[in-house]
């Protein structure tokens, strides 16, 4: 739902930095990172739209989320991320954001 909202209102660059700003980055290294992101535990149209958005990335390998601490993991294959695209740029914007919070 959320994605879904965004992408119909600004471009994938701008969706990257509201979705970095709802989320505590808890883990970042290649080929896997891992959110908190609090709206998980209780909002089950969060949840959905977030499950519904995973599995339309094809470059992510498994994804895993955990209602009670509202952590939310993402593999995937490094070498398959295109820089540009919606899930290198959240990962390059995760790393920056990690390496502030560090």
């Amino acid at each position: 739902m959320l994605k879904d909202i965004l992408s119909a209102l600004a471009p994938e660059s701008m969706q990257v930095k509201y979705l970095l700003n709802q989320v505590k980055i808890a883990h970042v290294i290649d080929g896997r990172i891992r959110v908190i992101y609090e709206a998980l535990k209780h909002d089950d149209e969060v949840y959905n739209s977030i499950c519904r958005n995973l599995d339309g990335i094809k470059e992510i390998t498994e994804w895993k989320i955990n209602r009670i601490t509202g952590s939310v993991t993402i593999n995937y294959e490094p070498d398959s991320i295109v820089p540009n695209s919606f899930l290198g740029q959240l990962i390059a914007g995760a790393r920056a954001k990690y390496a502030k919070e560090a």
